[in-house]
Parts: C-alpha cells; sequence; structure tokens
C-alpha cells in the first residue's frame, strides 16, 4: 500500500519488502514517515489479496 502516492520506486520498496518477510525491520527513514493508518490500509489490501487467493483455491 505504500506504493501510492509514494517517493520510492518499487523497485526500493520491492527491497524494503522482501526483507521484511525474510524478518528484517522497517528501516529507520521510512519508519518515521509511517503513520498508523498505513498499517491499517496495508493490513486491509493484504487480507483482501488473500481473500482474493483463497477463493482462486477453492
Amino acid at each position: 500500500m505504500i506504493v501510492h502516492n509514494s517517493p520510492y520506486t518499487k523497485a526500493k520498496l520491492a527491497a524494503i519488502r522482501t526483507a521484511c518477510e525474510a524478518g528484517a525491520p522497517i528501516p529507520a527513514n521510512v519508519r518515521v514517515l509511517l503513520k498508523p493508518r498505513h498499517f491499517e490500509a496495508g493490513r486491509e489490501e493484504r487480507n483482501r489479496e488473500l481473500r482474493k487467493a483463497a477463493r482462486k483455491i477453492h
């Protein structure tokens, strides 16, 4: 969800996402820019994608 209206390139965000999925924390320079609503929006988007994937499986 960070991609929308983001000053970062998709490649940079992909690198951050890969690092976070591997267990690394969000870099400090990015973390200070995030607000609770960003996490909520990301959680909603992730849940939507999971529901979409579950429908394809069944």
